[in-house]
């Protein structure tokens, strides 16, 4: 039998990460323990909630995770692949997941729980079969929880609104290109709440769920209606992919902007997850809801 403190107790790999942080502030505010596995533990000391335990962990050395790992039960990945390159010899989701299974082996860690992509597990929804660079190399990482003795739980998820903020630059919301296609966006509140019903839960183990909001909307129409909520009065300029394109030969950091906008443009969702919502939770947020709060929770 599983005892309460140990439900209550999750370690995070890579916790400083944007999508990290807001499910740590979530569990951390239900009561969770969170033992934080970073590189930089000096400055995760600075981002991080004053008590949360921080270790250090490099996913490049196998050692130093097995170290970090002592004790933990339950293993979240918060890992990104920030490339539109596939010829490196490592990636943090690739090579990475491979380092962070054989340390999770010899720690006893009895679920791995990681965040992914829908479109790995549907292929169809992209209109013209255009592969997302981040997404091909998470599915290979994946076969190595596969093929691993540990249970794990994955959550195939749907865009998140929370990365329509990062589209505001110098007072404006910029976008590469039109996006039509319906979309079930999520959120990380709503999402936190699924992985919390997830943590010990027997039912989630080696499970793969669908996560999804519950209203299809495109890109450009929820873009719209969050900045109206989560900054009245902000501006919004469109520009074509190949701009973001031509721009990335001078700041290399723009190639991963414009790769997965070139992704978005032919994604189209149809709604899968109700299996999900009907083993964990329902979302609760609509997008105007997730901008009040996302605009109070900054």
């Amino acid at each position: 039998m599983v005892k309460t403190a140990d439900l209550k107790t999750l370690t995070v790999l890579g916790a400083t990460g944007k999508m990290a942080l807001p499910l740590i502030r979530y569990l951390h505010s239900r009561g969770y323990r969170i033992r934080a596995v970073v590189r930089d533990p000096q400055q995760a000391s600075l981002i991080l909630p004053p008590d949360i335990e921080i270790i250090f962990g490099d996913v490049e050395k196998v050692d130093t995770l097995t170290k970090a790992f002592g004790g933990t039960r339950h293993l979240y990945i918060n890992l990104a692949t920030n490339t539109t390159r596939r010829d490196m010899d490592f990636y943090p989701e690739r090579e990475g997941v491979r380092n962070i299974v054989e340390a999770a082996q010899t720690a006893g860690v009895q679920q791995i729980l990681q965040m992914t992509g829908l479109e790995i597990m549907h292929s169809e929804f992209n209109q013209e079969g255009f592969v997302y660079n981040r997404g091909f190399i998470r599915s290979q990482g994946h076969e190595f929880l596969f093929a691993s003795n540990i249970p794990y739980t994955l959550f195939y998820c749907s865009a998140f609104l929370d990365i329509l903020p990062w589209h505001i630059v110098s007072g404006r919301f910029m976008a590469f290109g039109k996006k039509p296609h319906p979309v079930y966006f999520t959120n990380s509140y709503d999402y936190a709440r699924m992985v919390a019903a997830a943590i010990g839960n027997k039912v989630s183990l080696n499970r793969k769920y669908k996560v999804q909001g519950d209203t299809a909307v495109s890109f450009d129409d929820a873009a719209a209606r969050f900045v109206e909520i989560y900054r009245p009065g902000t501006p919004r300029r469109r520009m074509p992919v190949f701009a973001a394109q031509l721009l990335a030969y001078v700041k290399p950091e723009l190639a991963m902007v414009a790769h997965a906008s070139r992704f978005l443009l032919q994604y189209s969702e149809t709604f899968v997850g109700q299996e999900t919502w009907d083993e964990l939770v329902a979302p609760e947020m609509s997008i105007e809801r997730f901008a009040k709060y996302r605009s109070s929770n900054l």
